[in-house]
């Protein structure tokens, strides 16, 4: 209590009671700013424009579509995918030449002649494929790449469309 008559008698106030609670209206700008948000009748007359979209269903590529197949073209043991030119092979025991001949000669620019000399062996005619197996790559070349690189030859392929095997 005493504090409260010092405060008093000090000429500090003590806590005012406000009890008018308006709010003073603002002037309306003079220049009015753009609204964020669209107005009703642009939008409106919008929808008006716009004509239907009519779009024709999009046809899977021939292979890859879910309801077909693979389109996989057969050569004996070797099958290549139209689409893409990926190529499966069923591979044999025995020679490893005689079943790189056969896979090389579908090597695009290769232009195999009967007579066979196209194909240059020179290596040792001993090589062997060693067990039964279905062997996938992206293409003919991974392929013969691949299966010389596994028995440790290496390939050239010509410009003049020969396939020369050595080791």
């Amino acid at each position: 209590m005493m504090l409260a008559t010092l405060l008093f008698a000090a000429g500090v106030a003590g806590p005012q009671v406000v009890t008018d609670m308006s709010f003073k209206e603002t002037p309306e700008p003079a220049i009015k700013s753009p609204s964020v948000f669209p107005d009703e009748k642009r939008i409106n007359a919008k929808r008006e424009q716009q004509k239907p979209l009519f779009v024709e269903p999009v046809k899977p590529v021939q292979g890859y579509g879910a309801a077909e197949p693979v389109q996989w073209k057969n050569y004996g043991d070797i099958k290549i995918n139209v689409a893409s030119g990926a190529v499966k092979v069923q591979m044999k025991p025995g020679r490893l030449e005689p079943q790189l001949k056969k896979i090389a000669e579908h090597i695009d620019g290769i232009q195999a002649d009967p007579e066979g000399n196209w194909f240059l062996w020179q290596a040792s005619p001993h090589y062997r494929w060693p067990n039964k197996a279905e062997i996938h790559e992206p293409s003919v070349k991974h392929l013969v790449d691949a299966l010389a690189a596994s028995a440790n030859l290496n390939i050239d392929i010509t410009k003049q469309g020969m396939v020369i095997v050595y080791e």
